[in-house]
This record gives C-alpha cells, sequence and structure tokens, in this order.
C-alpha cells in the first residue's frame, strides 16, 4: 500500500502504477523459483485493497459489479447495461461511444467502428458480454425508445428518442457506480484506463 501511495504522489498515472506492480509480480516470481524467497509477496500488491488506492482503476471484481448494476427488467436498465459494457469492451472514448451508430456494429463479427479525434476511424473488438447486451438492446428496447424520434441515428439514445449526450452518459456511470458502492470518482474515463 506504502509503494503504490509513493507512485500515486510521484503524479504517475495508473496505467504506469500497474506496470510498476506487474514488473514486481514477475521479479518475484523469478525469485521463488530461484528458490531465494519461498513466497510472491508482490501478490499482495495485486489484491483488491490495493486496486481500490488507484486514483482511476477499477479491479476486475469492481467492474464487474458496475457492469451488473443495470437492472436487466427496464428498458433503460438494459440500455445502461449495453453502454456500459460497450465502453468497457472498446476502451473507446465517451464522445466515440455515443457517436456509434448501428452500421459501425459489426454483432456477427464481434466489431466496433469507433471514430475519434481528427475523424480518425478504427476497428475495435466488442467481445462476448458487450455482444449479448447489444444484441437485447437493439432487438427490444432501441426501437421502443426511437417511437418519439425517429430520425434518431445513434445507438445509444436517451428516454426522449434523442440521441444519448456525453454528458447523460457521464450520469449514467456516475448513478451505477454508486449504486455499486464504488468511488465517486468513476467516470466513462475510468472504464477506459480499466480496459486498459
Amino acid at each position: 500500500g506504502g509503494y503504490v501511495d509513493s507512485l500515486h504522489r510521484e503524479e504517475l498515472s495508473p496505467s504506469s502504477i500497474c506496470r510498476h506492480l506487474a514488473s514486481l509480480s514477475t521479479f518475484f516470481r523469478f525469485l521463488v523459483l530461484e528458490g531465494r524467497v519461498s513466497e510472491n509477496l508482490a501478490k499482495l500488491l495485486i489484491a483488491p485493497a490495493v486496486w481500490d488506492r488507484l486514483p482511476t482503476v477499477l479491479s476486475p471484481a469492481a467492474t464487474e459489479r458496475l457492469l451488473e448494476s443495470p437492472s436487466p427488467l427496464t428498458r433503460l436498465g438494459r440500455r445502461d447495461r449495453a453502454l456500459l459494457e460497450t465502453l468497457y469492451a472498446t476502451g473507446c472514448r465517451a464522445s466515440e461511444v455515443v457517436g456509434l451508430r448501428p452500421m459501425d456494429l459489426d454483432l456477427t463479427k464481434g466489431t466496433a467502428r469507433c471514430v475519434g479525434k481528427g475523424n480518425k476511424e478504427r476497428q475495435v473488438p466488442l467481445g462476448s458480454s458487450a455482444i449479448a447486451a447489444l444484441i437485447v438492446y437493439l432487438d427490444k428496447d432501441r426501437p421502443a425508445l426511437l417511437a418519439r424520434s425517429p430520425e434518431t441515428a445513434t445507438v445509444f439514445v436517451a428516454k426522449s428518442g434523442r440521441p444519448l449526450s456525453r454528458i447523460a452518459l457521464w450520469y449514467v456511470v456516475k448513478r451505477h457506480a454508486r449504486a455499486s458502492g464504488l468511488n465517486a470518482d468513476v467516470s466513462p474515463h475510468t472504464l477506459r484506463h480499466s480496459f486498459a
């Protein structure tokens, strides 16, 4: 814990802190193999308590809690699940995810086409959980949400049928982070860091 705190004080990014921890773990694994130490003490560094101290990275268990927070029984719950799964699976920015159109998704291949800064396009893998959540949402819920605003061209739609804004996405993440008992600092960017 003290080591993680010292790295944080040096203002290292969460991904750099994770690299430090991974390197230490590998070194200790080597020491165990060489018979220099009896156990890999660095395992303690990747315990959940340490993950919780990292400023903007969620542990796999915390990420799972967040992704499972939306209700599968409501239209907006299923939309939120698809949204969170897509954010996490792709590692895309909030602006890229709210900008996704159905034509950008290839659920058979399991890819999404994200348009980033400077209009740069890239294909990113979606993963099975995001694909499953998107299939349910696109089939059941998006058409109903679009009833009030059929001209909306984005995948993710607000209650009004209008495209979901970046601010609304931010609120979705915050709401489910609170419901999961997670740190108040969790944001869409947290999921991007956690993906990385």
